[in-house]
């Protein structure tokens, strides 16, 4: 992070009158908060130590050996915060998290300090309707301008973590990691393997002037086998900083959530209300933690985007032909199309000149506009919805926009645009009135004269907005740049229900995490580029769990379905046929093919051509199953238990899907009911797989080598 070494200050003075005051009118319960998932003890060093309450007893998660909070000085010293008082209160019904038992913990710097003046309150909650996580602030007072001046920042909730301690026989940093930030694309973010030298430093934004991509969202999570930990920023709005996870040299793993000095804003009389915060025990993968996040957010006016019945339909895109497709190409594909029962056909990236603007080119569209609403009048008559692809909130060099508007972009503090090489574009600052507008217009264009249905709104630009320092856009603080991409998002989804209501507003962050802020304003995500068929589940089990069953998720093009990726600047040939890892997860498929074989093979200009009998097998099972009109049972950990399985139940009946490469043996069904017979079938092929009582441990034997997808009925 941006401390650049640690000078922590005790003394045995200090020490013993700590120990005293928890020893004396304190007892253990005095500073300890429990319910029946979760015990987090604060420990006279001002640490925090947090533990999973399971049926065999509890499962240490962090140790609390350091203190959780500290203050960073100018020059990157490390100044721990110890608890000088405690008190215990009862959180009121009216709460914005309503009622529940707390702490109120008064800090302050020990010893000599450049910041010994500032004093730190810590309030520790439970919360009653949500077992197993607490919700902490961390208020700062005494910012005056010349403490302003000696801080380098915060860094709160720094919980230590071995996995030795839940599994003895496991390497201290023997953990399962998924951040909410993203670096690169083909990197996974929601399965990580954590290691002796893990270091990771998460910004919610693309803010370090080495990231060429970056972004995501305030929340980490490592898990064991058997047990794990969150740390989550759970305001309703967006906020700088950073998450660090590192390995250190003992092994164990470090995790905080930190804020430079830059990002602090105190009120007039130097105080700083500190942001909700969440941390949470939990069992199993990030599907718990990350549905207690999102239960957190959707509070107040925070609430997540109403999906259409549209949004859940198959989609066809024309990216297949690339940047150089033609109408003709399009044409001539939407009989495939049609003989596949996909409703949606998407105009990808190629009808523009630049972005920015979006002037159309000429040699495809003579006629300019009316050329392309000739188009969409034709995929209208042929019976399909159209989307079109779009980079919403950038420019590029070459577009007539940035001639004539160039103080709309984004600048950093050394007043240097910020730039995506890949669409070579920078930033129009969200923040910006006349940005806003002009992005308006460019709805009404797309949605009023050309008739679009929809949008892909596509890059990983998208989530990237950084700090403004424009001088010319008069912000406040240069983080409004990054909180306002929420409310843009919002004036453009106003915008398209306005003209085309139920428009579908499918968003993809290619290779990047998409952030909750602004999912408030689409409704349908995207796996985003995947690179293998793995990371497809992983991406729709992430948002399952985030949005809910009733989200549209989309897997994105079933050609991504390959890998796994070999590395940075490596080509994939983009050939997969993967449906399974979408549909098995309630998800929404969709292809990108240029046509379809009886066998297989590439088109005249060397293009993947789908497997007529094979898409037309998934589009049909996709339509007649509808499973993400069910709902995602959480029975199976992603990391730890083998084969990956995920199960969706449609009222009684269960639709399991085994994913797996070479594997025999005994697969396990969970959430059968004891006592009921089941009849199972493989629910891709029709075959009957045999008859089953349920007992409540209930295995199988089966051969997997890619995928099983099993459906257990009632047979009675």
């Amino acid at each position: 992070m941006f401390c650049t070494r640690i000078s922590v200050v005790t003394s045995t003075i200090v020490t013993m009158m700590l120990t005293a005051l928890f020893a004396c009118g304190s007892s253990s319960g005095g500073r300890v908060l429990e319910d029946e998932q979760i015990r987090v003890e604060l420990t006279p060093s001002g640490g925090l130590q947090v533990s999973l309450k399971a049926s065999g007893g509890e499962v240490p998660l962090s140790t609390g050996k350091n203190a959780a909070f500290a203050l960073v000085d100018s020059d990157g010293n490390l100044v721990e915060l110890m608890p000088s008082s405690v008190e215990s209160y009862q959180a009121p019904a009216d709460d914005e998290f309503g009622p529940g038992e707390g702490l109120k913990v008064e800090m302050q710097p020990v010893g000599s300090s450049p910041l010994s003046e500032l004093k730190v309150r810590v309030e520790i909650r439970l919360v009653d309707k949500k077992p197993g996580v607490i919700v902490c602030r961390a208020d700062i007072s005494g910012l005056d301008s010349a403490a302003m001046a000696r801080l380098g920042g915060v860094s709160f909730y720094r919980l230590n973590l071995r996995a030795d301690l839940a599994d003895p026989q496991a390497a201290p940093h023997d953990f399962y990691l998924f951040q909410g930030a993203g670096y690169q694309w083909g990197k996974w973010h929601t399965r990580i393997e954590v290691t002796e030298d893990y270091a990771a430093e998460n910004w919610t934004v693309r803010h370090l002037p080495e990231q060429r991509e970056g972004g995501g969202y305030p929340f980490n999570y490592l898990w064991t086998a058997g047990a794990g930990l969150a740390l989550a920023q759970i305001d309703t709005v967006h906020h700088v900083m950073s998450l660090p996870v590192n390995t250190g040299p003992d092994g164990s793993v470090t995790i905080s959530l930190d804020r430079p000095a830059e990002f602090i804003r105190p009120d007039e009389t130097g105080a700083e209300p500190g942001l909700p915060v969440m941390v949470g025990a939990f069992r199993g993968d990030f599907y718990a933690p990350l549905k207690a996040y999102g239960a957190l957010l959707e509070r107040g006016p925070f609430t997540f985007a109403k999906v259409p019945p549209d949004a859940y339909e198959p989609i066809w895109c024309g990216w297949g032909f690339g940047r150089d497709f033609t109408p003709q190409d399009i044409y001539k594909t939407l009989p495939a199309v049609r003989d596949l029962g996909i409703p949606w056909v998407v105009i990808d990236d190629g009808f523009q000149q630049s972005i920015g603007d979006w002037p159309l080119i000429k040699e495809k569209f003579p006629r300019g506009d009316a050329d392309m609403r000739a188009l969409v009048d034709s995929i209208h008559a042929a019976g399909f919805k159209a989307k079109l692809w779009w980079v919403p909130m950038n420019v590029q060099s070459t577009d007539p926009l940035i001639e004539e508007h160039p103080d709309w972009v984004v600048l950093d503090s050394e007043g240097r645009e910020k730039r995506e090489d890949w669409w070579d574009v920078s930033q129009l600052c969200p923040a910006y009135p006349p940005v806003v507008e002009q992005q308006k217009e460019l709805v009404r264009r797309f949605l009023e004269d050309w008739d679009y249905d929809g949008f892909k709104m596509d890059g990983g630009c998208l989530g990237m907005v950084t700090p403004c320092y424009n001088p010319a856009h008069g912000h406040k603080h240069p983080e409004e740049s990054c909180r306002a991409v929420a409310s843009f998002f919002q004036a453009l989804q106003q915008e398209a229900e306005r003209i085309k209501p139920g428009a579908v507003m499918e968003v993809c962050e290619c290779g990047l995490p998409h952030d909750p802020f602004k999912m408030q304003f689409y409704n349908q995500q995207v796996s985003a580029d995947p690179v293998s068929s793995d990371q497809v589940r992983a991406r729709i089990k992430t948002y399952r769990a985030l949005l809910g069953d009733d989200a549209a998720l989309y897997g994105d093009h079933v050609e991504l379905s390959t890998g796994p990726y070999p590395g940075d600047g490596v080509e994939v040939r983009e050939v997969g046929s993967d449906f399974a890892s979408t549909l098995a997860l309630g998800g929404v498929i969709g292809s990108k093919f240029t046509g379809l074989a009886d066998s297989p093979g590439e088109d005249e200009r060397k293009r993947h051509l789908g497997i007529r009998s094979h898409w037309r097998h998934w589009f049909e099972l996709s339509d007649r199953l509808r499973l993400h009109e069910g709902t995602y049972l959480n029975l199976y950990d992603i990391g730890w238990d083998l084969p990956e399985t995920h199960v969706v139940a449609r009222g009684d009946t269960l639709y399991y899907g085994i994913f797996a490469q070479g594997f025999d043996g005994k697969a396990e069904l969970r959430g059968l009911e004891p006592g009921r017979q089941y009849l199972l079938t493989d629910y891709s092929t029709g075959k009957e797989l045999g008859r089953l009582a349920a007992t409540g441990h209930d295995t199988f034997e089966c051969s997997v080598d890619g995928n099983l997808l099993v459906r257990a009925a009632p047979a009675e």
